[in-house]
C-alpha cells in the first residue's frame, strides 16, 4: 500500500515518516485488529519513501529511506476470538477509477478472527462488510497520513510496461472489497515446519 504525496524534490529523510508510522498503528488499532485472530499479533510498522518507479528511495550512502518502530503493548488485537489458522487469509481488493489491472491492487490481511458460515463455507456476510468497512476507514485514515502539509492519497503504484507502452502511474484507491471466500497464502503454510505421527497399517 502506496501513499502519494507532493513533497517537492526532496531531500527525505526517514525521520519524516514517524508521526506517519504511529497513523499506521493507532489505525491499526481502533479499527483492524477486531477482525483479526488473536494469535496474528502486530508487532511492528515500517514505511519508506518510494519513487515514481515504484522502487524505494535510497540516501547517498545507499541505504534507504524509511523508518520503522515497534508496535507497543505488543499489538494484541481486539478481537477476543482465537479462531483461524495461520495461512488462512482474506484479500482485501483496492480499485482506483482507472479500469483494468493497472488500476487494481490487493494485499492480504492476517488470519481472520471469525471462520466461515457452516452452510456456506463463506464468510458471514455481515463479518466481510465490517471489514470492508474498517479497511476502507484505514485507507482514509492512511490518506490524512499524520502530516502537517500535504495531505496525501494511498494509491495503487503501477510500474508500467514498455512492452506494451504503458507509463508508470500512481491511481488513487476509491473503492475496498473484501470477498466472503476465505484464502490461502501459501508463503505462510510453508513458514510452519511440518510434523508427521503415523500408523501401521496391519497385514
Amino acid at each position: 500500500m502506496g501513499v502519494s504525496l507532493d513533497l517537492g524534490e526532496g531531500p527525505f529523510f526517514g525521520a519524516e515518516l514517524i508521526p506517519f508510522l504511529q497513523v499506521m498503528e493507532d489505525s491499526w488499532r481502533s479499527r483492524i485488529s477486531q477482525h483479526v485472530a488473536t494469535f496474528a499479533a502486530l508487532t511492528r510498522v515500517k514505511a519508506s519513501f518510494v519513487g515514481p518507479d515504484g522502487l524505494v528511495l535510497r540516501e547517498g550512502s545507499g541505504a534507504y529511506i524509511q523508518a520503522e518502530k515497534p508496535v507497543s503493548v505488543g499489538g494484541q488485537n481486539a478481537s477476543t476470538a482465537a479462531s483461524g489458522i495461520n495461512q488462512v487469509s482474506l484479500a482485501v481488493s483496492l480499485q482506483s477509477a482507472s479500469p483494468g489491472a493497472t488500476g487494481r491492487g490487493r494485499f492480504y490481511m492476517p488470519a481472520p478472527g471469525i471462520g466461515p458460515d457452516v452452510g456456506t463455507g463463506l464468510l458471514p456476510e455481515a463479518n466481510a462488510q465490517g471489514i470492508a468497512s474498517s479497511m476502507a476507514g484505514f485507507v482514509e485514515d492512511m490518506n490524512a497520513g499524520g502530516f502537517s502539509s500535504p495531505v496525501g492519497d494511498v494509491v495503487i503504484a503501477s510500474g508500467g510496461s514498455t512492452v506494451r507502452n504503458i507509463a508508470p502511474a500512481l491511481r488513487r484507491v476509491t473503492l475496498v472489497r473484501v470477498g466472503r471466500r476465505l484464502d490461502v497464502v501459501r508463503s505462510r503454510a510453508n513458514a510452519i515446519p511440518e510434523k508427521y505421527k503415523t500408523a501401521p497399517v496391519a497385514a
